[in-house]
Order: structure tokens, then sequence, then C-alpha cells
């Protein structure tokens, strides 16, 4: 690796860099977590380098007056811009190439944990993208989960979600922000239509429990398998009639999804009334005759 260098450069010749994943992240009118950064930074200074490369070289085209492009730090940058200061401590990385940046800056964010989950999603996914030359589906996952310290199914599933991300309107993904990365990942591992994936989304939006999110998905692609006629928004409607008429009202205070699902398989495979179940011990009951794990 090439001796990183650092150097006060000025603000003035910094631009973001394409491949930095949280992107032009900025809102200045944000009086929250950017009014505070640019407090400090008029009390102390930029107490943390930015990591920057030259731009001579890159694919991407910048003004003249751009001579690095900032790989982590965007945030910083405009907050001492903010702060009215001239110059910035840099760390200068000549090695860096794109898929290097991408790498860099995904990891950067990851430890901070500065990154939302459609912006993890979008990372994963441009870096799984980027990682060609002849590299398998195996290699890559093996070079990403060293890089990122993440397992090959947290990869899995936020590669699925920019999948989906690339189908769904973005302004719908934001809006249904509560919906956990699992479930998304479920949506797209689906054989739904867009349209379906999007009234999959807000179905699940309205549900509070990720459990009970991942019991309603389920039954939502088993009943639309069995059914080439029902929508998603159909079958969540029988799925949702069949809960009520099995468990009745009174039950759901003490009955999560997952519970209630297992007293309905155990009732028919029992031969029981649902009723003559439903009792104080019977999740205890359950879990000792394996309907519920």
């Amino acid at each position: 690796m090439v001796k990183p260098i650092l150097k006060e450069l000025k603000t003035s010749e910094l631009i973001v860099d394409p491949f930095n994943v949280r992107g032009d992240d900025w809102n200045p009118l944000d009086d929250g977590d950017e009014g505070k950064l640019v407090d400090s930074i008029k009390a102390q200074g930029v107490l943390e380098p930015l990591l920057v490369r030259p731009v001579k070289g890159q694919k991407t085209k910048y003004a003249k007056n751009k001579t690095f492009s900032i790989v982590c730090g965007s945030r910083r940058w405009r907050a001492s811009m903010e702060a009215r200061l001239k110059t910035i401590p840099c760390v200068i990385r000549k090695d860096l190439d794109d898929v290097s940046s991408l790498g860099t800056s995904i990891q950067e964010n990851l430890k901070r944990r500065s990154m939302d989950k459609m912006q993890t999603a979008h990372g994963v996914g441009r870096m799984m993208d980027l990682m060609n030359g002849g590299r398998t589906y195996e290699q890559k996952m093996r070079e990403m989960t060293k890089m990122f310290g993440m397992n090959r199914q947290n990869i899995d599933k936020y590669y699925n979600i920019h999948k989906l991300s690339k189908e769904i309107s973005p302004t719908l993904l934001g809006k249904r922000s509560n919906v956990d990365t699992k479930s998304l990942a479920g949506i797209q591992t689906s054989k739904w239509e867009k349209e379906d994936k999007e009234k999959a989304i807000e179905v699940l939006s309205k549900i509070e429990k990720q459990e009970d999110r991942m019991v309603a998905l389920s039954e939502m692609k088993k009943r639309t398998k069995e059914d080439e006629g029902l929508d998603v928004g159909e079958a969540f409607e029988d799925y949702e009639k069949e809960v009520d008429e099995t468990t009745g009202q009174s039950f759901d205070v003490y009955l999560n999804a997952k519970e209630r699902k297992a007293t309905k398989d155990a009732a028919l495979k029992e031969k029981v009334e649902v009723n003559t179940l439903i009792k104080r011990n019977h999740v205890a009951w359950l879990k000792v005759k394996k309907y519920l794990k």
C-alpha cells in the first residue's frame, strides 16, 4: 500500500467522491446533528482528518478547481465550510481505486453506525455490482464478509434490499422505514410483481412486531403460491380473517402471530377445538409437542 499523506487542504479544492457511500448527506437546515457538528468545529476545529484521494486518474469528471475527492468525512467537510474554515486536515490515499474507495467508505460508516438500512443496502449492492473482474459470487461473498465484518446472511439480506430498491419507489421505502430489513429482503425473494411487492410493504408497515411481520409475510407468500389468482392484499385479508376466527380477539393480548399459527396447526393435527387448546399454559404445551420452537 502506498504510504498515506497527512496534509492540510483547502476546503474549496475538495468534492464528495461518487463512491462515498453516504454521498452528499447534509442538511444545512437541520439544527440537530449537523448544527452540533458545526458548533463543535467552530470551537475545536476538525479533530479527525478526512480521507481523500486525488481526482487525477479517476473516470469521473470534476470541475477544474477540484483536486481531491472525499471518500470518508463529507459531513465534516460541509460543517467546516459552514464554520468558515479555509483549510481542513486530510489523509491522502493515492492507492484507492473505485472499488477500494467504496469498500473503505462502507467499512468506516459501519464502524461508526452512521448509515440507515437503505444506505447500507445501497452500499452493499453497489459493492457487489462493482466487484467483477472474473470474481465468482462466492469470492465476492468471502471478500465482503472479511472487509465489513458482516456475515453472509446479512450481506445477502442487504443485497436483496438493494435489488428491491431498484423496483420499488425510494419514496415508498422511505415512508415505510419501520419495516425491518429481514422482511424487506423476504419481499424481494418472492416471485411477486412490482405492484404486489409494494402492497406487501404497505401491509407489513402496519404490523408492529417483526415476528408478526415475518409470519404474515410467510402466509402471504404461501397463499399467493397456492392460489395464483390471489393478490397480496387479498392473501393478507384471508390470513387476518383466519387468525381472528381461530383465536378470537380476547386472546390477542397474550398470543403473538407465531403462537397463533402454532395453536391452529396443533388443533388441526390433534383434531381438537382451538378453544379447548387455548388456556393459560397451552404455549408451554405447544413447545413440548414441537409445534412451537
